[in-house]
C-alpha cells in the first residue's frame, strides 16, 4: 500500500507508472518513457508523488534525493485540471514531506519561457542561480536554474 502524505497526495507505486507516463506525454515535448519511469523509481534514488481527485491520478511530482539535496526532475497536471492550483499544493506537500526527512536544499530547471510555473517557484522562496545554454528541445531553449535552501528563508 501506498504511504499517503495528504488525502490527495501519495508516494508513487509501480501500479501507477503507465498513467504517469501518459500525463507525461500530455505535458511534455521529451516526456519519460514507463520504462524510465520505473527505473527511477526502482532505484530508490528518487521520490516519486502522485495526485489523485476521485481515486484518478491528475498530477505527479518527481525528485532526486542524494546527499540532503533534492532535485525536482518534472511537475506534471493534465490539462483538463490546470489553473486549480494543484501544482502549488503538490509541491507544497512535497517540499514539505522532503524537508521533515532533512532534505535542506532543493533545485530545479525550467524553461524561460513558463512564466506561470517561474512565479509559482519563486512564491515558494526559489531563486535564479543560473542558466543552462539550450537545455530543452523542441523547442530548443535555454533553462533557468533554480534553487531554495534552508539558509535563504
Amino acid at each position: 500500500m501506498s504511504e499517503y502524505i495528504t488525502d490527495s497526495i501519495r508516494k508513487m507505486d509501480e501500479n501507477d507508472v503507465d498513467r504517469v507516463s501518459e500525463i507525461e506525454r500530455e505535458c511534455f515535448q521529451s516526456p519519460w518513457s514507463a520504462n524510465s519511469l520505473l527505473s527511477a523509481l526502482k532505484s530508490g534514488s528518487a521520490d516519486f508523488f502522485v495526485y489523485e481527485e476521485n481515486k484518478e491520478i491528475i498530477a505527479y511530482m518527481g525528485m532526486y534525493i542524494c546527499a540532503g539535496e533534492g532535485d525536482i526532475a518534472n511537475i506534471a497536471v493534465c490539462r483538463a485540471y490546470r489553473g486549480k492550483k494543484i501544482a502549488s499544493k503538490l509541491l507544497d506537500a512535497v517540499l514539505k514531506y522532503e524537508t521533515e526527512k532533512s532534505v535542506r536544499e532543493f533545485t530545479l530547471e525550467v524553461r524561460p519561457s513558463n512564466k506561470v510555473a517561474i512565479v509559482l517557484y519563486e512564491k515558494r522562496g526559489f531563486k535564479v542561480e543560473g542558466v543552462r545554454k539550450n537545455y530543452y528541445d523542441f523547442p530548443k531553449e535555454d533553462a533557468l536554474i533554480m534553487c531554495r535552501r534552508d539558509s535563504d528563508k
